[in-house]
């Protein structure tokens, strides 16, 4: 909260980039209660819009895939082809689309790279938390005359989003 209010008090400032990043996407969703949680996103490209070149020319995934970093062989098969959130819980969380999740480190702890590793769900959580707090508490110090000033459609974008954060913040992720 020490964070928070001092951002909200610096609003020249911009969060540090994991707080700041782990909400406009989030905030992009159509709102919580439309969010249906069982699409199940990429979060990183590693072994289809990425590729890592070893000196030898043997191709992999990503870095996090290669045997001198992981201690074992890559795997064989194709990675990062998730279709369902896993594990379950994922497919529960009410901000699993902005989740960070590394194919790779999923792969090596795993043995998968589609079953998630949970560790850091609660940081995740925190970042999300802090972040729409900051959003919200910036858009209560902005005058009349700056909402006057938007569309309908803009003050509507606003209201939605304002509302599916509050709604995150009250009653938890």
């Amino acid at each position: 909260m020490r964070l928070v209010d001092y951002y909200v008090k610096n609003s020249e400032l911009f969060p540090v980039s994991p707080m700041l990043n782990a909400l406009p996407g989030y905030l992009g969703m159509p709102g919580i209660q439309e969010y249906n949680g069982k699409d199940c996103l990429r979060y990183c490209g590693a072994g289809h819009e990425m590729v890592c070149i070893e000196r030898n020319g043997e191709e992999y995934p990503c870095h996090r895939f290669l045997p001198w970093i992981t201690g074992k062989p890559a795997p064989s098969g194709p990675i990062n082809r998730q279709t369902q959130w896993m594990p379950e819980d994922c497919s529960k969380c009410k901000i699993v689309s902005s989740c960070p999740t590394c194919a790779g480190y999923n792969w090596e702890i795993n043995g998968d790279s589609s079953i998630r590793t949970t560790f850091h769900c609660e940081a995740h959580k925190l970042q999300v938390l802090a972040a729409g707090k900051i959003a919200l508490k910036r858009l209560k110090q902005k005058p009349l005359s700056y909402f006057k000033s938007l569309s309908v459609f803009e003050r509507k974008t606003i209201d939605s989003k304002a509302q599916s954060l509050l709604e995150l913040i009250n009653n938890g992720i």
